[in-house]
């Protein structure tokens, strides 16, 4: 649950950029990831559900957004 949230920057339906969380014992990837600024739309209100995805290579993992289904 997200609390005194004004607006929301989202793109495609999901939120703009990555989420941010520590996966213990695991390496995080922090290769630069250049995101797209494309169909950014600000959402000020409203119900939302999302998914968060890991991703693993031999640089350690990422997480994204991902649609709820």
């Amino acid at each position: 649950m997200v609390l005194d949230c004004k607006e929301i920057i989202m793109q495609d339906g999901l939120p703009y950029g990555l989420p941010d969380g520590t996966i213990k014992k695991k390496k995080r990837n922090t290769e630069l990831l250049g995101l797209c600024g494309t169909g950014r739309t600000a959402v000020s209100n409203g119900n939302f559900k999302f998914n968060i995805t890991v991703t693993e290579n031999e640089f350690g993992y990422r997480l994204f957004w991902d649609y709820h289904k």
